[in-house]
């Protein structure tokens, strides 16, 4: 996706990526290839090979990982896209208080030691608020195997999980230069 955006030689077919609820796709080519990712109802296909008789379980991995590109490639690949998936536990606005809180607020620090790293077991966005003559109270968002957590832990399916860790590896991303 990112030699999509970069404009190296790849054209993003919007008219047949990120549209649908039946088959879920990808799509793009060089000029001379058409490539891209796709799953439908018990299968899952890549440029160069499919697999049928999928798991359920498999294929809502799969759409969910392709709503997940197409939620964070939104806005620079200028669709008008809405996620199939969303994580339960928090949204954009939650976040995007947090980060006002922490760069506005100096009782609020960002804790960076457990917070932004992508591709780890445990994803999440966390930073301590400290009043005065008190302990800090470490608050935030993450995500760990089958589980999201904001005010309270929250058992939660994969497809949302996935849409958890979207949501904060993309909010990680545009607020890097700020926290």
């Amino acid at each position: 996706m990112n030699d999509i955006i970069g404009n190296r030689g790849f054209t993003f077919h919007e008219d047949a990526s990120c549209t649908g609820k039946t088959v879920t796709a990808i799509n793009y080519s060089d000029g001379d290839t058409a490539m891209g990712y796709s799953v439908g109802e018990g299968f899952c296909a890549s440029s160069d090979a499919v697999f049928d008789d999928i798991t359920m379980e498999e294929e809502t991995t799969c759409r969910a990982l392709i709503d997940s590109l197409c939620f964070k490639y939104n806005d620079d690949l200028d669709l008008d896209y809405t996620p199939q998936f969303s994580c339960p536990c928090f949204d954009e606005d939650m976040i995007d208080k947090a980060v006002a809180d922490i760069t506005g607020d100096a009782r609020y620090t960002f804790t960076s030691d457990n917070s932004c790293k992508a591709g780890e077991v445990e994803t999440g966005f966390k930073y301590d608020y400290l009043e005065d003559g008190t302990d800090p109270v470490t608050m935030g968002f993450g995500i760990s195997d089958g589980q999201c957590e904001s005010d309270e832990i929250e058992i939660i399916e994969v497809g949302e999980e996935i849409a958890c860790r979207a949501l904060v590896e993309a909010k990680c991303d545009e607020f890097k230069d700020k926290i």
